[in-house]
Formats: structure tokens, C-alpha cells, sequence
């Protein structure tokens, strides 16, 4: 995955998929559907254990750094052959090629699986890579945003489209990071889980490492994978992590600044032409405050404003996947209001189904506005309201999806999942200024999400293609969903009590909960058939 800028459009380029014969793209047999939205509620078949290695190929990416040079190593002393990527910090004895490999680069990650398959089965692939650039949220630039995020997601997703059938471990590092590394890594995360999940014919796992003490987690390396474990550890620091979060989402505190929602100030929505951005937007309105409402077309804002009760408004289209078009909405809502107190960023799309039937420009397109949209609105914003000097919140719009392991559009996964990691993040960032943090989780919500696909620009649409098998099920759900105004109001209730993690319907946490207890516990993820949506 490589991201380059066309006229301030953040992109993707992840090459082509392969084609052969009667695999499906990539090269893997498709799974069968096992009913549900896109499972049956238990756990995948496990991944065939992994047995006498000797002689076959191993390939370890991120050779450079410690771990993936010790990585290397196991794999030499088990008699395998040994592909790496990189130039080694010391000489190695045993049979070992080097291949030079940007895993950004999809030609060149098939170039490197056609190498080690040539020398003999391929049984394992390590993926250590490890790139930490940047710092806070607000102050990082997008070169670095896009490197680390392209190296780390893009990079996992063309070593899924070059390697069938074996077993993949995705090293996720644990230790505290800047914002860009730490919101790649939880991306990762839910992109392996997703594949656990939704692809059984794609044997793949997790080792969670600590970057700090690298080496700890060698030993249960393969034992994991004789095991069939996703987790191939019980790293002590994620552990600390999980149950910080469980604590958080089921014991809440309310220890943030309380945000400034009274008569007077000013919100801006994004997102704000229908649905949940409407809906707060006239939940906002009825507090007597100021609101700027953005979406993508000017004539939507309009319809949706003419719908409001006289006060005062601004609306001013912008496309979020745009930096240049966030930034001028910055600037008109500054003009007309003076300050901006409450950023709600909401605009979001979702598209595609499990990993490797989701296109490049699938996850162009719902990355582009789900993340980027948001890393935009939070590098625009922070500073606005850090220089005001006053009460000021951010909001994020997220998903129950962004808690859960396992979402049938993996590109809507992947990115929910993102925001909640660049909301924590950013909470932690901003602890002891003015400003406070939160993120909606909602769970089923009657919106046009799923029509999205209207708003879809030109040049990231693939023609006509059979709708994902989930999508009966899921439109089906949505229509049964809460009712945006309702989400709007519980939200306020929730955000006025100065609560992060900000849930609309409390009754679907079980799945939430399962989730972490399973990462905590090494259970291998599963469908919790509980599914979130903005």
C-alpha cells in the first residue's frame, strides 16, 4: 500500500489482485459461507498445526531490527530455510537468501513470494516489521502519517495477497508509540482478526511483543503454532492494556473536562446531511448552541438545514478524504462564529466485504474518509482550539465495530477500529489542556450507510460487481435499528458526563466484552453476530 497526494486526494496503491484460474483473488480458495453475517457465531476451524518444518521456506520481514533477526534465527535452528527482507544486524550460518522487499510495493511482495517458493514450500511467514515516526496526532506530518500506515496495513495486506495458505504471524507491538504507530498497530490487529474470522483457509496469527523487551516473546512462538492459537502469547503489557480498557468501558469514569455544550457555543459537524450528523446537529440546536454543518454536496446541506428550527447556522460542503477542504472549513466556521468549542467528526462510508474481496479502492475510499478524514479534522482542529484557550471537546464517531473482532465489511473494521486508537491516543495526548476527548460506539442505527456508495468519487469505483453476501442481512438490521435522534440524545447525555468511550446501546457490550477477554485470555477471535454501524 502506497498513499501519494492527487490534488490533496489521499490514496492507495496496492497493485493489482491476482488472478489464477479458479482461485479466488489472491490466489486462496474462498471460503464457504457459513451462514449469518458472514459466520455462524463460532469460532472458525481452526488453522492445520504447524509440523515438522525442516527443510521448508520461512520468510521474516523486518530482518533489520532485533526481533526479526532472532525471529530468523529460530527458524535456522529448526533446520528451515530462511527468506529475509533486509540485511541482518549480524552474519547468520545456515540457508539463508536476502530479498530486498518495500512491502508497500505489491510487485515487489510478489516478486518475493515467487523467490521463496522456488527454493521449496513455504510454511511460514514472520512479519516483524517495525517503523516509528511522528508524534502527537495534531503535530505529525502527513508524509510520516502515510509511511507508517502504509508500511504496517498495506504491507499485511499484500503479504495476504501474495501467500496462500500459510501460516502468517503478524507481529503487533504493544509498547507505548506515537499516534501514527499506535493507531497502524490496532489496525493490524483487527485486520488479522478479521482474516481469522472470515477466511479459515488463511491460517493466521498474532504475537503480541513488547518492543521494549523484544526477545520475551520467542518462546511461545512455536508452541502457539502447534496449537492452532491466533494469540501466540499472553504479552503482560497488552494485558495491562486489555484490562485498562474493560475497566474503562464497563467501570466509566467521568474524570475529563466537561464539554462545553451549553447555549451559545459552537459545534461542527461532520457528516451532517443525514443520519447521526443531523441528528446531533438538531440535538446541538435545541441546547441553543452555534452549528456548522458539513457533508460532501452543498444541496444536501441545504435540504437538511431547511429541516431545522431557525437559528443559527452555517452549512459548508467539504470532502474530509481532503485536507485542503477541512482546513476552509476551519477557517468559514472561525469567520462566521469566532471559535469552535465542539468538533464532531462523523462523515463516514462503508464498502466490500472480508479482506481479500475488499479492493484497493475499496480501501481507498473508506480509509480515506472513515481515518483521514479524521486525522485531517484533528490536525486542523487542535490547534484552533488549543490557541483559543477554552472548554473545547472533540467527538469521534466510531462503531461498536471499532471494539468488536469482526465486522463483514473488513474496510469499515479496519477504520472504526483506527478511530477508536486515534481517539485514545489523542485523549491521552491532551490530558491537562482544555480540551477532551470521546468516541461514539454505536451499535445498529437506521442511516443510509449502506448508500453510501453514492457519494463514491469516479475514479475509486470498480463498476459492477455482485453485492457482498452480507449485505441482505445487514440492511435488514440497520432498518431495525435505533433511530438517529435517539443516538444523538443518548450520546449528548453521555459526552455531558464526561465519558470517553460513549455507548448508545448498552445491551450489545457483551460482544465487546468477549472481545477483550478473549485477546486477554488467548482465545482465538469470533463472530460475535453483533454488529456496530454509524
Amino acid at each position: 500500500m502506497r498513499l501519494r497526494q492527487l490534488a490533496g486526494q489521499y490514496q492507495c496503491n496496492w497493485g493489482p489482485f491476482r488472478l489464477q484460474s479458479t482461485l479466488s483473488p489472491c490466489g486462496i480458495h474462498p471460503a464457504k459461507p457459513r451462514g449469518g453475517l458472514g459466520g455462524d457465531g463460532q469460532s472458525p476451524p481452526e488453522p492445520k498445526e504447524v509440523d515438522d518444518l525442516r527443510g521448508a521456506v520461512a520468510v521474516v520481514l523486518g530482518a533489520e531490527n532485533p526481533l526479526g533477526a532472532r525471529l530468523a534465527a529460530a527458524c535456522l535452528e529448526r533446520g528451515m530455510q530462511v527468506v529475509v527482507d533486509a540485511q541482518p544486524p549480524a552474519p547468520w550460518s545456515g540457508l539463508v537468501q536476502l530479498v530486498p522487499t518495500d512491502l508497500t510495493c505489491a510487485e515487489q511482495v510478489e516478486a518475493l513470494a515467487q523467490v521463496a517458493s522456488g527454493l521449496g514450500p513455504v510454511r511460514l511467514i514472520l512479519n516483524a516489521t517495525r517503523m516509528c515516526r511522528g508524534g502527537n496526532a495534531w503535530d505529525t506530518e502527513w508524509s510520516e502519517w502515510r509511511r507508517v500506515l502504509d508500511l504496517h496495513l498495506g504491507g499485511c495486506l499484500n503479504l495476504c495477497r501474495a501467500f496462500s495458505q500459510v501460516h502468517r504471524v503478524t507481529v503487533c507491538w504493544t509498547d507505548p508509540a506515537e499516534a501514527p504507530f499506535w493507531v497502524a498497530q490496532r489496525a493490524v490487529l483487527a485486520l488479522q482478526q478479521n482474516l481469522f474470522v472470515s477466511t479459515p483457509t488463511l491460517p493466521t496469527h498474532v504475537l503480541f511483543v513488547d518492543g521494549r523487551a523484544p526477545e520475551a516473546g520467542l518462546k511461545d512462538l512455536f508452541t502457539g503454532l502447534a496449537r492452532g492459537q491466533f494469540s501466540l502469547r499472553a504479552e503482560p503489557h497488552l494485558q495491562s492494556q486489555m484490562r485498562s480498557r474493560l475497566a474503562s468501558i464497563l467501570e466509566p469514569e467521568s474524570d475529563q473536562v466537561l464539554p462545553p455544550l451549553e447555549a451559545g457555543r459552537v459545534a461542527v459537524i461532520t457528516g451532517a446531511a443525514g443520519g447521526i450528523g443531523l441528528a446531533l446537529a438538531r440535538a446541538c440546536l435545541s441546547r441553543g448552541m452555534k452549528v456548522v454543518l458539513s457533508d460532501l454536496h452543498h444541496g444536501e446541506l441545504e435540504r437538511a438545514a431547511q429541516d431545522l428550527p431557525a437559528a443559527d447556522i452555517l452549512c459548508v460542503p467539504a470532502d474530509v478524504a481532503r485536507a485542503e477542504q477541512v482546513e476552509a472549513l476551519a477557517q468559514a466556521a472561525v469567520e462566521r462564529f469566532g471559535a469552535v468549542h465542539l468538533l464532531v467528526n462523523n462523515a463516514g462510508v462503508g464498502a466490500g466485504g472480508a479482506p481479500l474481496e475488499c479492493t484497493p479502492n475499496d480501501w481507498d475510499w473508506v480509509l480515506g474518509v472513515n481515518l483521514w478524514g479524521v486525522v485531517a479534522a484533528v490536525k486542523v482542529f487542535v490547534p484552533l482550539m488549543l490557541s483559543q484557550g477554552q472548554p473545547a471537546h472533540i467527538l469521534n464517531t466510531a462503531s461498536l465495530a471499532g471494539l468488536l473482532a469482526y465486522h463483514p465489511s473488513a474496510c469499515y473494521h479496519v477504520s472504526k477500529q483506527a478511530v477508536v486508537a486515534l481517539s485514545e491516543s489523542l485523549e491521552q495526548s491532551l490530558q491537562g489542556t482544555c480540551i477532551g476527548v470521546s468516541v461514539l460506539c454505536p451499535g445498529y442505527v437506521n442511516t443510509r450507510i449502506l448508500n453510501s456508495a453514492r457519494n463514491r468519487p469516479l475514479h475509486l469505483q470498480d463498476g459492477e460487481r455482485p453485492p457482498p453476501r452480507h449485505l441482505r442481512l445487514l440492511q435488514a438490521a440497520l432498518r431495525r435499528g435505533m433511530a438517529p435522534e435517539e443516538v444523538a440524545e443518548r450520546a449528548l447525555e453521555e459526552l455531558g458526563r464526561g465519558r470517553f468511550y460513549l455507548f448508545t446501546h448498552p445491551e450489545m457490550l457483551g460482544g465487546v466484552e468477549e472481545n477483550l477477554r478473549d485477546l486477554l485470555e488467548q482465545r482465538n477471535p469470533r463472530n460475535p453476530n453483533r454488529l456496530g454501524g454509524s
